[in-house]
């Protein structure tokens, strides 16, 4: 048998069991949190000052003892942990266990885990403290392309002039579609 081995894989379970001990503490830490302001009138900020702990931090543990966030999505640096922490708890668990359908293009998608979603793909997936469903994701899609098509269209001296809200056409001239998607823009802002 090898003695190294045996070592590491005991090292191995230390850690683990360590970092389920420090979880488990959360948990404890954030429901004592729960009771002193529920039960005690106690506030955050007075928890905090009394045991010299950043008020953000009592605030995190806070929304673990009300069941608000996971735990386990403190220690996350992965992309979209900001996005799963605006979640119900349920969706949270969900998203983190079962993956999360991302629109891949037109009409197939593909379950991710979201530790494997991508800053970009955060964007598409998650509409502040919801997940967007496919049909979302193509809207949120197809509107990024407008966006960035009419960003790509070039900006040419036309023959019109934007006033407020209209449209001075100063001589004759032939309008395409870039043209008035170009107009739009430009009475829009």
């Amino acid at each position: 048998m090898n003695t190294n081995t045996l070592t590491v894989t005991t090292i191995h379970q230390e850690i683990a069991e360590a970092i389920a001990k420090g979880v488990n503490s959360w948990i404890h830490a954030g429901e004592l949190i729960k009771s002193a302001i529920d039960e005690h009138g106690e506030t955050s900020k007075s928890i905090a000052e009394a045991i010299n702990i950043p008020v953000r931090v009592i605030g995190r543990l806070e929304k673990i003892g009300r069941k608000l966030i996971r735990p386990d999505l403190l220690l996350a640096g992965y992309p979209a942990a900001p996005a799963l922490m605006r979640l119900p708890y349920s969706l949270q668990s969900s998203a983190i266990e079962d993956g999360i359908e991302l629109l891949i293009d037109e009409s197939d998608s593909l379950k991710v885990k979201a530790e494997n979603l991508l800053r970009d793909q955060v964007k598409q997936v998650f509409d502040g403290s919801n997940v967007r469903s496919l049909a979302a994701q193509k809207a949120y899609l197809e509107d990024l392309r407008i966006k960035v098509s009419l960003k790509a269209i070039p900006d040419v001296t036309a023959p019109y002039q934007i006033k407020g809200n209209k449209v001075l056409i100063s001589s004759a001239c032939s309008l395409n579609q870039k043209d008035l998607l170009r107009m739009l823009q430009e009475i829009s802002h």
